[in-house]
């Protein structure tokens, strides 16, 4: 019997979430409401409203969750994790949460460079149900070490 067991690739394509979405945005609105209706003159409350957009447009710029570039992580038969566009090898630290509604996913590229480490949050919107429930599998399979033939 082989020491590896056969597993399929795994392809997921994050997409946005459109929940997440409208929350950014009602929240972005509500702050930039509230600093219209600061008791400062005109040109303070334009200056204090531009300095916010500029944060907020590039996090949703960036953020794939959000509606920036989408994210691909492709996981292959043999265990390797990829970042797509790239590619860019991954490694999977043992730190990662998997819950029923989302998963949080730490890796660190091999070789160093380009992020350093980052974490991935997944849920099932993002990926679809299918492939959410796959990973899901597939993590609790690989957690689980094989110790060999052991008799007593």
């Amino acid at each position: 019997m082989s020491s590896h067991a056969y597993a399929p690739a795994l392809h997921l394509e994050c997409r946005a979430i459109p929940l997440l979405q409208a929350l950014y945005l009602g929240m972005a609105a509500l702050a930039i409401f509230s600093l219209i209706l600061l008791p400062w003159p005109w040109w303070l409350r334009l200056f204090a409203v531009l300095g916010l957009l500029w944060p907020l447009w590039r996090v949703w710029t960036r953020r794939g969750e959000l509606g920036g570039p989408r994210l691909a992580l492709h996981w292959d038969e043999g265990g390797q994790w990829w970042l797509e566009p790239g590619p860019v090898l991954l490694e999977l630290d043992r730190e990662h949460l998997l819950a029923t509604h989302w998963t949080i996913l730490r890796f660190r590229p091999v070789g160093g460079g380009w992020r350093g480490r980052f974490a991935v949050i997944l849920t099932p919107g993002m990926l679809g149900r299918d492939d959410y429930r796959r990973l899901g599998l597939r993590l609790r399979y690989a957690e689980e070490k094989p110790q060999g033939n052991r008799q007593a």
